[in-house]
């Protein structure tokens, strides 16, 4: 059986580390997505080469339907830690 992994978002960028909240209903994942022409090439060059820069991330919160997606605050910090590790790409 082969596990077919997605994005959790359509954004242009990394989007990675998914996982559920305790419940179910919310999927909390690292972003990095580049704004400037000079980073979106850089990104695109190294994806080329399944390979990525280590960089300042960001951590975002979205619906576990894919809706919903919003960045939390950067003085917050993530309580969503689920009792055993069920990726959101699964």
């Amino acid at each position: 059986m082969r596990t077919v992994r997605r994005s959790p978002t359509t954004s242009r960028g990394y989007n990675g580390g998914p996982f559920f909240s305790s419940g179910g209903a919310k999927i909390v994942y690292r972003v990095y997505h580049p704004k400037t022409e000079g980073q979106i090439r850089e990104y695109e060059a190294l994806l080329k080469e399944d390979l990525t820069r280590p960089s300042r991330m960001e951590i975002f919160v979205m619906d576990a339907n894919r809706s919903n997606q919003r960045q939390t605050p950067v003085t917050a910090r993530p309580t969503v830690f689920p009792s055993c590790i069920r990726t959101a790409t699964r």
